[in-house]
């Protein structure tokens, strides 16, 4: 079968075509697109050409061994939010119908679903995990870290799961302090889904800190200020003790629908933006859409005819700089309506990272006013909206003359 027209990206390390010194193929040089994620930060002038894509392992004239290695060598001559977005793109050269990547923790644990991030955070039953890590020749847990360490240097092997095939390789994370540097599985071939995952109230990991303003009594502007703002404390102490890596469990219990921070019906949840790397670090309403993507406009408020991000964003850098809220509208995740009327809020936090940086990010969430019957947001709302500004640039005289007709009609 003829291969298909190879796909280009850019990245910060040349690489000749062809293989490696340990055998891993190569990802050969040419120009490319971004695919609409944020940029690379390792990049040089130089592109190169990720080879074979997922399309081509579908099609058979790529190996799926060769494509994780590809995908390990692209992550590992990236910057990590460039790959983690790149992995998630259903138009790029890392994902495909039947080949996608999934990225794990050591302990089993999701980290990237690249076709279902809804399943992030979740961990891997103990026998589909042992059988996994049986391809990297390991099949004793009680020092994984330092077996995925010395496992990270080789390509990883084939496994197979009930007749499923599937293939995985681990990496180390980069980092200037060796030991800082945390081992990572990468599996693809093998489809995972919930039928291979612990259920939330089998996995211990998911330890609940019980804000004072839980997900369901987010009612008005007071409350969901307050769920905001507990979230955000959460969130910042996590990453202060453990490192933005702990963000798996954090998502796990923040997704967790009979949990704190998710209401009944889905549609009050929390959602966190990394604005210097451009990306949504994760959305529990709906983290297959948003979850990992670039920070980029997309829904339009039919109150003001502008993009609900960049009013968002506005917010932040008013008076008292850092917060605030916003009349918008959106999608219920819940009835599954479109352009519902939400009242939202954000605030930035600022927390210190274990190599004495910081990590700004911002959290917010919404909630849909329940007075009266949710209606979506139609003509007559727009018009109202858009009215005055409207009347403000019609000129006095033509004001007269539409009053003077209003008057003789009546």
């Amino acid at each position: 079968m003829a291969r298909q027209s190879r796909t280009l990206l850019t990245s910060g390390l040349l690489l000749a075509t062809g293989l490696l010194a340990n055998g891993s193929p190569a990802v050969a040089q040419a120009s490319d697109p971004s695919f609409g994620c944020p940029r690379n930060k390792l990049a040089t002038m130089e592109p190169i050409v990720v080879e074979p894509t997922a399309e081509e392992v579908d099609s058979g004239s790529g190996t799926l061994k060769d494509f994780v290695l590809t995908v390990k060598q692209y992550i590992l001559t990236s910057s990590p939010v460039h790959a983690s977005c790149l992995m998630r793109k259903e138009e790029g050269p890392l994902r495909s119908r039947l080949t996608y990547i999934v990225r794990l923790t050591p302990d089993g644990r999701i980290h990237i679903h690249a076709k279902d991030m809804g399943l992030s955070g979740r961990k891997l039953k103990a026998d589909i995990y042992q059988q996994i890590l049986q391809g990297l020749r390991i099949n004793d847990k009680n020092n994984l870290n330092a077996d995925l360490t010395t496992a990270a240097s080789g390509n990883g092997g084939s496994f197979a799961i009930n007749g499923d095939d599937g293939y995985a390789t681990a990496y180390l994370s980069r980092n200037a302090v060796p030991s800082l540097r945390l081992p990572y599985l990468l599996v693809a071939g093998f489809d995972v889904n919930e039928s291979h995952l612990m259920s939330f109230a089998e996995d211990d990991e998911v330890k609940h800190v019980t804000p004072s303003v839980t997900a369901k009594d987010v009612v008005n502007r007071e409350t969901l200020k307050t769920f905001v703002t507990e979230a955000g404390n959460f969130y910042k102490e996590r990453v202060e003790k453990a490192g933005v890596g702990s963000a798996s469990a954090m998502r796990l219990a923040m997704r967790d629908p009979n949990g704190p921070w998710r209401d009944k019906d889905g549609s009050i949840y929390i959602y966190i933006w990394d604005l210097e790397r451009n990306i949504i670090l994760f959305h529990a309403g709906l983290p297959d859409k948003y979850e990992l993507q670039a920070l980029e406009p997309r829904a339009i408020n039919k109150l003001t005819g502008k993009y609900v991000l960049n009013e968002l964003k506005d917010e932040l850098i008013k008076e008292p700089k850092g917060e605030g809220f916003l009349e918008y509208t959106f999608d219920d995740p819940d009835t599954g309506e479109k352009d519902v009327l939400k009242i939202g809020y954000v605030r930035q936090f600022e927390a210190k990272n274990q190599r004495g940086g910081s990590h700004e990010f911002v959290v917010g969430s919404g909630f849909y006013p329940r007075t009266t019957s949710k209606a979506t947001v139609g003509e007559s709302e727009v018009i109202k909206a858009v009215l005055p500004q409207i009347m403000r640039s019609v000129t006095a005289s033509t004001v007269d003359a539409v009053s003077s007709r209003i008057e003789r009609a009546t």
